[in-house]
């Protein structure tokens, strides 16, 4: 798809990690004041859960990062976007960005090596970045957050944002900035179950 971009635009290039680059297994528990268990949720039905009062988040399997390098598989195809992406990026001076819900991990290194076992260019800090928003106002909704992410990347300067992601609500928040952004063009790609 980088194909498809004019090749000497500055693109930022946002990839979300869970259902998008790779197949996870963790799971967010919910539980009452008490810490008796409400429910489990995966990685979709997260993204749109509302705490009811009384009720806390605990994300001890998504900040694992033993349990993420044990049990997530990438997905290949999506992985092979991100890298061309990033070639492009780091041949005109844009961005490729890890944007995900998580928090920080357990044993960053641990976590960074999987990510670079499957060639990601996790110690190129210049063109290459991991940004967590699970730390923080759990009140905000995924979307909302990584939206303001992205409209913080944007004040750089980009001809081109790209967004993939496996959430049809985060590229719906995403698109909005498009009508701010006016000098920018924006491609939101919704990765499927099959992709």
């Amino acid at each position: 798809m980088v194909g498809t971009i004019q090749m000497t635009r500055k693109t930022l290039s946002m990839f979300d990690m869970d259902e998008t680059l790779f197949r996870t297994a963790a799971q967010v528990r919910v539980c009452n004041a008490n810490n008796g268990l409400v429910c489990v949720l995966d990685n979709q039905s997260f993204n749109g859960y509302k705490l009811k009062p009384g009720e806390r988040y605990d994300f001890s399997q998504f900040r694992d990062s033993e349990f993420f390098s044990q049990t997530s598989k990438p997905i290949e195809s999506i992985i092979k976007e991100l890298k061309e992406h990033y070639s492009h990026n780091k041949m005109y001076g844009g961005m490729t960005v890890i944007i995900t819900a998580r928090g920080d991990f357990t044993d960053k290194e641990i976590f960074l090596s999987f990510l670079e076992s499957h060639g990601l260019p996790v110690r190129d800090t210049k063109f290459f970045y991991i940004h967590r928003t699970g730390d923080g106002d759990m009140s905000i909704p995924v979307a909302e957050k990584k939206k303001i992410v992205i409209e913080e990347y944007l004040k750089v300067g980009y001809d081109v944002v790209t967004f993939f992601d496996d959430n049809l609500n985060n590229l719906i928040e995403f698109m909005k900035l498009s009508e701010t952004w006016t000098r920018t063009e924006f491609c939101s790609f919704l990765v499927r179950r099959h992709d």
